[in-house]
């Protein structure tokens, strides 16, 4: 499927990426279910800057920032 070729892991604590680090993780099923990434820990929760989000509304396709 598309989904399974083209999907990449972020090691980002929340959706609105203000927590996390910006490093993209592997995740190798033969040995764990959990995601390998790099030299953090999964799921830290230290503050992160520089990643704009922004929901899409429903209807109007307007983008409204996040946070």
């Amino acid at each position: 499927s598309w989904v399974a070729k083209n999907y990449g892991l972020w090691n980002i604590y929340n959706s609105i990426c203000t927590n996390g680090v910006d490093e993209q993780c592997t995740l190798d099923l033969s040995v764990s279910n959990q995601p390998s990434c790099g030299n953090t820990i999964l799921g830290i929760n230290s503050p992160l800057s520089g990643q704009n989000v922004a929901n899409i509304a429903y209807g109007t396709g307007a983008r409204i920032v996040a946070v």
